[in-house]
C-alpha cells in the first residue's frame, strides 16, 4: 500500500511538472508571431496558447490601430514570404518593415498608377508600426518624402486629364456651331499652353489604364 501511494505521489508530481512546463511553453508560444502568404496576401499569425501552432492574428476589440496587422495584398511577382517564428512584437514590426520597405521603394518608381498606389499602402502601414529601430525610422522618413513626390505627380497628371477632357468638350462646342465658338477657341489656346507647362512638370505621366501592379 505504501508503495502504491508513493507511485501515486510521484505520478501526480510528474503530471504537475508536465502541466507547468506545458503552461510555460504555451505562454512562450503565445508571444510569438510569424508572417505567411495566404490567398496572395501577407498575413500576420500569432502563436496559439498551446505549446505549438499559430493562428491568424486578431486585434483586440477597442484598439485604435485595428488595421495594424491586417492582411495586405502581395505584389504580383511575390508568392512566398519568410515565415520563421518571431519572438515578440518588436521583432514582428521590424521584420514587417524590412519586407514592406523592400516592396515599396522600387514600386514607387513605377510608371503604373496601380503599382504606385500599392506601394503607398505599404508605406502607410509602415507608418503605423510602433517598434521600429532608429535606422528604420530614418528610412521611413525618406520613403515618405518619395510618396509625397509621387502623389504630387499624380495630382499634376490628374490636372492634365481634366484639361484634356475640357479640350475635347470645347472642340465639340466649336464643331456643333455654338454661338460662343470664339470664346471656346480662345479657351482652347489657353488650355494648350497649360498642357505644355504640365508636360515640363511631369515628363512621364503615369499610366492610368487597367494595368496590373507589380
Amino acid at each position: 500500500m505504501r508503495r502504491f501511494f508513493r507511485r501515486l505521489l510521484f505520478g501526480c508530481a510528474a503530471l504537475l511538472v508536465c502541466a507547468v512546463i506545458g503552461g510555460l511553453m504555451s505562454e512562450l508560444n503565445h508571444r510569438r508571431y510569424r508572417l505567411r502568404s495566404s490567398d496572395h496576401q501577407l498575413v500576420v499569425e500569432r502563436g496559439l496558447f498551446l505549446p505549438l501552432g499559430f493562428g491568424r492574428h486578431q486585434q483586440p476589440a477597442g484598439v485604435g490601430v485595428a488595421d495594424l496587422y491586417a492582411p495586405l495584398p502581395l505584389p504580383t511577382d511575390v508568392t512566398e514570404v519568410p515565415s520563421e517564428p518571431l519572438d515578440d512584437r518588436t521583432e514582428l514590426d521590424r521584420a514587417l518593415f524590412t519586407l514592406l520597405y523592400g516592396w515599396a521603394k522600387p514600386r514607387l518608381l513605377s510608371p503604373v498608377v496601380a503599382t504606385q498606389r500599392l506601394a503607398v499602402r505599404y508605406v502607410e502601414r509602415l507608418e503605423m508600426l510602433p517598434a521600429l529601430s532608429e535606422e528604420q525610422r530614418q528610412q521611413l522618413r525618406q520613403l515618405r518624402a518619395e510618396v509625397a513626390l509621387v502623389q504630387a505627380q499624380q495630382i499634376l497628371a490628374s490636372l492634365g486629364d481634366g484639361l484634356r477632357q475640357a479640350q475635347h468638350k470645347l472642340q465639340t462646342c466649336i464643331e456643333l456651331g455654338s454661338l460662343r465658338a470664339q470664346e471656346a477657341r480662345e479657351t482652347l489656346v489657353r488650355i494648350d499652353g497649360q498642357l505644355e507647362s504640365l508636360k515640363a512638370l511631369v515628363p512621364q505621366t503615369p499610366q492610368t489604364g487597367p494595368q496590373k501592379p507589380w
